[in-house]
């Protein structure tokens, strides 16, 4: 089981950035991406933060024997298809050196999130938003089952409202989207051109007031003299976070380094999936020693810190971009 997770987080890590430079390239108009971007991000954090819940249910109420009925009926299907894919054309596309492979899939990000400031704060921010979400898996069942005596599916159930203040995060990400294509006409280095910090007015309320806010209201109402429900709202304002901030993140990387998009997205994709892979691993040990109140409010005083880096840029952005060599050579119109 070990090696099957250590394969799944191998090859599982390199999609978000596929997918991700994938929309910059074939959408290079920022007007054009808006929907698909936000559309991936949604799926993203929707999808890990439901596939514990789901499975939970899955594993609580399926017999081990049912998987393997599963597993056979996949392999037939998969058989099925195989046999009936039609391969068009008989060109082939040139091979690539592995020179030129590790120098966009490891040297470039390596180089952007060592050089570039904006990278490297805006990878601890999404990265510890993105972390939440798998800290969360552990966190909730051992406070609502050490409080409140939940059951292991019920704690499950919990995590749901998480995956509600996303789902509101990315209702809210549609008129965000809607005020950044209205500040075309403030920009004064490309006129007409949105400008790339319009991305962030709504990451940083819902930096301050979703992710930190709710981690401090979920920490300090977890206890027995309080109703359940009470924690479970402050979970749902986290989730509402974690969903602008990953979105204000991607769109704002994508725009600024939109020809070596892949590149900056693989650096901060590597500091989110480091986070989702560590911050798990601390959690009891932190939760164990500080106790419930205080290890939220410790990820919280640091969800507070990092969110300067989007307030930094509201403010200093365009002189920022303007100072930024690599953000220039990265433009689409340079």
């Amino acid at each position: 089981m070990v090696v099957c997770r250590f394969i799944a987080g191998s090859f599982g890590g390199t999609l978000q950035n596929i997918i991700d430079s994938g929309i910059a390239d074939i959408w290079r108009d920022p007007r054009e991406r808006d929907l698909p971007v936000t559309l991936f991000v949604f799926a993203l954090v929707f999808g890990v933060t439901f596939g514990p819940i789901f499975g939970g249910l899955i594993a609580e109420s399926l017999h081990w024997r049912w998987y393997v009925i599963l597993t056979h009926r996949a392999k037939a299907l998969q058989k099925k298809a195989d046999n009936t894919l039609v391969i068009t054309g008989s060109e082939t596309p040139p091979p690539i050196s592995v020179a030129r492979i590790l120098q966009a899939a490891v040297i470039r990000p390596a180089h952007l999130l060592t050089t570039e400031p904006v990278i490297l704060f805006f990878t601890l921010w999404s990265a510890l938003a993105f972390g939440l979400v798998f800290i969360s898996t552990q966190s909730i069942a051992l406070v609502y089952s050490t409080t409140y005596s939940f059951t292991e599916p019920q704690t499950g159930l919990v995590q749901t409202s998480v995956c509600v203040g996303e789902l509101i995060g990315f209702l809210a990400c549609i008129p965000q989207n809607a005020y950044y294509l209205r500040s075309a006409g403030h920009n004064r280095q490309t006129p007409g051109k949105p400008l790339p910090e319009a991305r962030l007015p709504l990451s940083v309320p819902a930096s301050v007031f979703g992710l930190a806010a709710g981690l401090f209201w979920y920490g300090w109402t977890s206890g027995s003299s309080i109703p359940w429900i009470v924690p479970t709202v402050g979970l749902g304002f986290t989730g509402f976070g974690i969903m602008i901030i990953i979105h204000a993140v991607g769109m704002y990387i994508t725009d600024s380094y939109a020809r070596y998009a892949a590149s900056a997205v693989a650096g901060i994709a590597f500091g989110e999936n480091l986070f989702a892979a560590v911050l798990p691993l601390a959690a009891g040990a932190m939760y164990g020693r500080l106790g419930f109140a205080w290890a939220s409010s410790l990820l919280s005083f640091v969800a507070l810190a990092l969110s300067c880096a989007p307030v930094v840029l509201l403010f200093e952005g365009e002189s920022i971009r303007s100072r930024s060599k690599f953000m220039k050579e990265a433009s689409y119109d340079g």
